[in-house]
């Protein structure tokens, strides 16, 4: 299967409109996925969703997530799920589902609209082909070593759960209005992912924590958003 370029404004534009058909205007912060997945995609797209099961390896590294698209189905690895694990490990688990539900939105609609889409029966054989397998390697890994609709899938995810208009307004009451300038000796990275991570007096959760993401994907989106930046402010 070959996969399109998708602008990023597109991508984001396509995490937000599923935002909406779940929550309406008021969306939550962390992001209900049960409700995206089972209210909404479920609901209406029949999808079928498993976390039950570990999924094994494929070229040698963990297999995290794979979505059928002509069964109806998205699996996430059992080994990410513990429903008493906190931090990273929850917000890694989150992470991945939402990669899996953007290739859902991004991905499976090229399936459907090809020529193996057209000739895949109800009944028709199942097929290694016919999924698209999530490694290890490429959810938690950097644009540049990762294929391109792992990069589209990624970038959905951290729309998905960082939505802008929360993030926007958590940032606010934790650190005033952005930009936020590095120091001299710090990157804007270091900046970011120590936003991401620290908590204030006034409220004792950090911005991952509040949306229950990774440190990593919190600096990323803050990055991402120009929260950071290592120009002059008159803050």
């Amino acid at each position: 299967m070959k996969y399109p370029y998708l602008p990023p404004k597109d991508i984001v534009r396509a995490a937000e409109g599923l935002l909406t058909r779940a929550f309406g205007a008021e969306i939550p912060v962390p992001v209900d996925l049960e409700t995206i997945l089972f209210d909404v995609l479920a609901e209406e797209e029949q999808l079928a969703f498993d976390d039950e099961r570990v999924l094994g390896r494929k070229d040698g590294d963990r297999i995290l997530g794979q979505m059928w698209p002509f069964r109806n189905r998205i699996e996430i690895c059992a080994s990410l799920k513990d429903p008493h694990s906190r931090g990273r490990r929850k917000g890694r688990y989150r992470f991945t589902v939402s990669h899996e539900i953007g290739h859902w939105v991004l991905h499976r609609p090229l399936y459907l609209q090809s020529d193996a889409g057209a000739s895949h029966g109800l009944f028709g054989p199942a097929d290694a082909q016919d999924r698209m397998i999530s490694l290890h390697r490429n959810v938690f890994a950097t644009a540049s070593v990762s294929p391109p609709e792992e990069v589209q899938a990624n970038r959905f995810a951290a729309s998905l759960l960082i939505p802008a208009s929360g993030l926007r307004q958590e940032f606010a009451r934790r650190f005033g209005q952005p930009p936020v300038a590095t120091n001299p000796a710090d990157s804007v990275h270091t900046t970011a992912t120590d936003l991401a991570r620290r908590t204030t007096r006034s409220i004792g959760t950090s911005l991952c924590d509040c949306f229950e993401v990774s440190g990593h994907a919190m600096a990323i989106a803050l990055e991402s958003a120009g929260y950071v930046t290592d120009q002059p402010t008159l803050l």
